[in-house]
């Protein structure tokens, strides 16, 4: 049954992407005629080099990971920030990280209130991270998963169609459930060339003590320096071994195919 749906799964997969929605709805979008004098007021008030130096300084403290020295200097900055511009409210919110290696003293959320005069009881949130991987700006892992999402559920679909329209029924939860489990499992983010999750490879803060000083130094990934895909300090993807039924280095494939290569 697993070797099937494995199958299945691996067939579908290549027609997924072509694969057409269950349903196709027609939207209808209000025609403008006239520009609103008060949005426009709001765009031209917007100054690019503003922007463009804001960037720059935010670049300029390198790695701004929760992790990091520096997520204190940039939470300290962004606070000053938002309180020059006059807001009603300016609060840090502190928050926990509950991740194996990580401390519990983290960068704090900057929250700016503003309340409004027309309507104060209605709530607009605009959010943007200010942390990041690495130091040429915010690139947080989770900006591919929308699209692995989307191939994970145009697959399900597929199979889901195909079963209905053969047997004249949906798929039963527990199949469901199985074919979503096989789904998941063989289609995910993984950095090909090093076998690693994208962007997980970072810079490591060791502190080195003695009698007379307290060091921290910035430690890069050895994987990343020199090539060897065996010494990375990021996330390590793994698979399914369908016929074992057990989890496996992606790694771990790979060189054993080249082990086998070799001989």
């Amino acid at each position: 049954m697993k070797r099937l749906l494995f199958a299945l799964s691996m067939l579908f997969c290549g027609i997924a992407t072509f694969a057409q929605p269950p349903h196709i709805y027609e939207h209808t979008y209000p025609s403008v005629t006239t520009e609103n004098p008060t949005i426009r007021a709001l765009m031209d008030s917007v100054s690019t080099d503003s922007i463009e130096a804001t960037i720059a300084h935010l670049c300029s403290y390198y790695n701004r990971r929760c992790d990091s020295r520096h997520i204190f200097e940039v939470q300290d900055w962004l606070y000053d920030r938002y309180s020059s511009l006059g807001l009603d409210t300016v609060i840090k919110h502190d928050f926990k990280v509950n991740k194996p290696g990580f401390p519990e003293e983290t960068g704090d959320n900057i929250i700016g209130i503003q309340w409004g005069v027309t309507r104060p009881e209605e709530y607009v949130v605009c959010g943007a991270h200010y942390d990041s991987w690495n130091g040429d700006g915010t690139d947080p892992d989770t900006i591919r998963s929308p699209g692995v999402l989307i191939a994970r559920k145009n697959v399900f679909l597929t199979i889901d169609e195909h079963y209905e329209e053969r047997w004249g029924e949906s798929l039963l939860e527990k199949e469901a459930a199985e074919f979503a489990n096989i789904i998941v499992w063989n289609i995910w983010q993984m950095d090909g060339l090093k076998c690693v999750v994208p962007l997980s490879c970072c810079e490591k803060e060791i502190v080195e003590e003695d009698l007379f000083e307290r060091k921290i130094i910035s430690k890069a990934c050895d994987g990343c320096l020199t090539g060897d895909n065996t010494k990375h300090n990021g996330i390590y993807c793994v698979i399914m071994d369908w016929e074992k039924n057990k989890k496996v280095r992606f790694l771990d494939l790979v060189l054993g195919e080249r082990g086998k290569a070799q001989k």
